[in-house]
């Protein structure tokens, strides 16, 4: 796309390079992994995929294993690749 055709860019703020099972709770709340609470039931559980189909775990980072196995194939959690982590800014 042409760059005069973009509403908003990213300036990339750093990259690291670290094994996917070494993630952060907080790391997984930003990709997506949800909170769920119900007044029926005391504690608070992880939705793998929101307003879709909703896996219940009891952590975020079980959640996010989930997610993982199932765009990646059963297994992929396990293995524990090197991923790339990009840390970036929204530019308007």
């Amino acid at each position: 796309m042409p760059a005069f055709c973009a509403k908003n860019f990213i300036e990339i703020t750093g990259v690291r390079c670290e094994r996917l099972q070494n993630i952060s709770d907080e790391d997984c709340l930003k990709e997506g992994i949800e909170e769920q609470r119900w007044t029926d039931c005391p504690y608070n559980t992880f939705c793998v995929i929101p307003d879709t189909t909703c896996e219940l775990c009891n952590a975020p980072q079980e959640a996010y294993a989930a997610l993982i196995d199932s765009i990646n194939g059963r297994g992929a959690w396990e293995s524990n690749p090197f991923v790339f982590c990009y840390s970036f800014k929204l530019i308007k």
